[in-house]
């Protein structure tokens, strides 16, 4: 279809751009290569109310696709760990893998990221070029940022249903810092 046909095109614009920047380049060097693995801990929201969940399921009970579908699956698992006994944790482990050759820095991460939480990543690094990997290492779903979350939408809700636990609103802050920390020991 004509997806598939704008994507043939803008590789096809990206191979041309990266053939033209290769050919402009002057000296070659042997760049030394560098990779460190870490576990960033991003800290979560508390489960729903187990009240709320229940009223909120009786709206969207016989809802089981798209958006509505989602929160009806969270809510029912929401209320099932209420009743298994299980208990809140305080952040999620996720592992990050940043790859640096020469002067780019390549930081994988196993989310689809809204742009900025890239953006202030390499803004804030004294890595010349640092490059955000979307989906890397795993997809774990959308991650955005804070101010995006009153806006509401579909990657918001996803973000914030995809597990019984959702990251807390300031988890792109603690993010971002704690990557920015990762990639001190390229500087």
């Amino acid at each position: 279809g004509n997806g598939y046909k704008a994507a043939m095109q803008h590789g096809a614009y990206a191979a041309q751009d990266a053939v033209r920047i290769y050919r402009q380049k002057k000296a070659f060097h042997a760049a030394d290569l560098s990779v460190s693995c870490t576990t960033v801990n991003l800290p979560l929201s508390k489960r729903m109310d187990l009240d709320f969940a229940k009223s909120e399921l009786e709206k969207v009970k016989d809802k089981t696709v798209n958006q509505e579908g989602q929160y009806a699956d969270y809510l029912r698992k929401t209320i099932k760990s209420y009743e298994n006994g299980e208990i809140d944790e305080e952040a999620r482990p996720v592992e990050q893998t940043v790859i640096k050759i020469g002067d780019v820095a390549f930081v994988a991460f196993p989310f689809e990221l809204f742009s900025e939480i890239g953006m202030r990543v390499a803004r804030a690094s004294k890595v010349p070029f640092v490059l955000s990997l979307a989906c890397t290492n795993g997809s774990l779903g959308y991650f955005v940022t804070e101010d995006q979350i009153c806006r509401g939408g579909y990657e918001v809700k996803m973000f914030k249903t995809a597990e019984l636990q959702g990251f807390a609103d300031n988890a792109d802050w603690h993010y971002v810092t704690q990557t920015i920390e990762h990639l001190k020991q390229f500087e």
